[in-house]
Order: C-alpha cells, then structure tokens, then sequence
C-alpha cells in the first residue's frame, strides 16, 4: 500500500523514473535512508542488512562479472596480458629466450624462436650442415647421414645399417630383408611395392592420367 499511496515523487528532485522499483530505490537511497542499498548502477537493489547487501553482490555482480570476463594470461617476465595461452608462449619464446644462435647464412644472431622465422623468411626455410656444407630443411633428419652406422638409434638385425627413426628401420626391413609387397598396382600391372608412397609414386609414373582422373583414396 505504501507503493500505491506514495503516488508520483515529491522529493523535489529533477529525476524521471524508469519503474516503481527505481523510484523507491532513490526514495531510499537519497531521502529516507530506511533501507541498505546497492551502489551498482541501474542494479535499484535494496535490503535490511549489511549481510544480505554483501551477498547480493556476490551472487549478482562479483561471479557474474568473472564469469563474463574473457580469460587473460600474464606474462610472468614483463606482465604483459594475453588471451590466450599460446599466444603468450609465442611472446616468451620470441622475448624473453636469450640464448642466441648465429645464423649459418648472414651471422646475424637471433633466439631460437626468431632464427625458425628468420630462416623460412629470408633463406626459404633452409639450414647448412656444418659438416658437408650442404642447404637442408630438416638438419636434425640430414645430420643422420654423418652418423657412423653403430651409433645409430635403431639397428637393423639382418645387416650392419642403422637408423636414427624406427620407422626408418621398419620400412628397410621390410622392403630389402623381408621383402614385403603388400601395395599392388591398382591399374592391372604387376607392380607390387612395400608403401603406398612407393605404389603412388609408381602409378603417377605409369599411369598418370587414369590416376588423376580416379584419385584413389586408399
């Protein structure tokens, strides 16, 4: 009844109200200070306690604001803020690594991160053994072929080779010792291969238009 009764405002002050709820809430806030009420904005939320006040904010604003607020991830070196975690992996691989590495073809000197891009931007992605000289894009894989057999990783049982990958040596035990040719051509001749690479590589070769035109998907 007090809502019906108390009619249009007669505080005096300037204002046009939203809604009733907004009305009492001035009422209360500005004149008749009865009540306990919330300072967040347009929120027009009152109360009897201090108590009920901290957990209305709680509840509507404090986990509702966190729950909204997009995830942000702080660089531990410089505090700078990212959204998301390999962008911030990115920035402390590119910033704050300071081992540096002089590049094979211009001697300049960047972090390991900055040399990867620098060598695919200037130099096509290229690296130079430092044993034979020779422009690679895979080092680690290319360094394979100065390591004396023995010292390989993976050791072939039949003869003296090795490998530095296992499936380097399965694919060589297969093709030379045990001979496996379980990838017949698929366009009738009797080419039969160890891998479907090798059996591809041959009907491109062979059959080049029946295999473009099919596209076999195996």
């Amino acid at each position: 009844m007090d809502n019906h009764l108390r009619g249009p405002a007669s505080c005096g002050c300037v204002i046009t109200f939203s809604s009733k709820r907004h009305k009492e809430f001035h009422l209360q806030a500005v004149h008749l200070k009865e009540k306990v009420v919330c300072d967040k904005t347009a929120c027009f939320y009152l109360c009897d306690t201090e108590e009920q006040l901290k957990e209305h904010r709680l509840t509507k604003h404090i986990k509702k604001e966190a729950d909204t607020t997009p995830q942000r991830f702080v660089c531990d070196l410089c505090g700078q803020v990212y959204r998301c975690v390999s962008t911030l992996k990115t920035h402390e691989k590119s910033v704050h690594d300071t081992v540096l590495h002089e590049c094979p073809h211009c001697s300049i000197k960047l972090n390991k991160y900055s040399l990867q891009r620098h060598l695919k931007r200037a130099h096509n992605g290229l690296s130079v053994c430092n044993v034979c000289g020779a422009k690679v894009k895979q080092l680690k894989n290319h360094m394979a072929m100065h390591i004396q057999p023995d010292q390989m990783k993976f050791k072939c049982s039949y003869c003296p080779k090795g490998f530095m990958l296992k499936y380097k040596l399965e694919r060589h035990v297969m093709s030379v010792h045990l001979k496996d040719r379980s990838y017949p051509c698929r366009y009738g001749c009797d080419s039969a291969y160890n891998s479907s690479s090798s059996r591809n590589e041959h009907e491109k070769r062979q059959h080049g238009q029946l295999f473009s035109e099919n596209k076999i998907k195996v």
